[in-house]
């Protein structure tokens, strides 16, 4: 692992050079992102062990999956709206999910 990151910054001719403080920030929220998806996972895979009967299980699964399929279908025929000017439209849009969840 270590050695393809070395390789890789090696190639985009970051040898030598400091992080800098905005790569930090984009560092620190990845390791924090990659955090919360190894806790949801194992997690959600607990529950519906628990929750979700064996038989039924991939029926129940599957039908969860059709709304959030038409929404994926709903923003890719989109796509030309969602313009991004520096990420701002688009974490305003994040957001906006968010806090309508």
């Amino acid at each position: 692992m270590i050695s393809s990151c070395y390789h890789i910054c090696r190639l985009a001719g970051l040898k030598g050079k400091p992080i800098t403080f905005r790569g930090q920030i984009d560092m620190l929220a990845f390791c924090v992102f990659e955090v919360c998806v190894g806790i949801f996972w194992p997690s959600m895979m607990t529950m519906r062990a628990t929750y979700v009967p064996e038989e039924l299980r991939a029926t129940i699964i599957n039908m969860f999956r059709i709304p959030l399929n038409a929404f994926v279908c709903v923003v890719l025929a989109n796509v030309s709206m969602l313009e991004i000017r520096g990420g701002a439209l688009l974490s305003r849009w994040y957001s906006r999910l968010v806090a309508g969840c």
